[in-house]
């Protein structure tokens, strides 16, 4: 199964607390995706929504052990 990326960045921008939570945990899952990195990464650069900022760090920091290392690429990439 095909993880929509639209449809989980809204629900990480989503106004209600707990969709943001479970978007963040679904994304957390995910992390393996190269599409689901940058699509959090792009969400941390969103400087107006404080909401899909916080989600995206959740997402990155519920991340297992393994998936550590691309976390990290994909920031310090995102960085410069």
């Amino acid at each position: 199964m095909e993880l929509d990326i639209s449809l989980l960045f809204a629900r990480l921008s989503d106004d209600d607390w707990r969709t943001r939570k479970e978007a963040a945990y679904s994304a957390s899952r995910s992390l393996g995706s190269a599409a689901v990195r940058e699509m959090l990464v792009e969400g941390l650069l969103q400087g107006d929504d404080v909401g899909l900022r916080n989600a995206c760090v959740e997402a990155f920091a519920r991340g297992e052990v393994h998936t550590r290392e691309v976390v990290f690429e994909a920031l310090t990439g995102a960085m410069g």
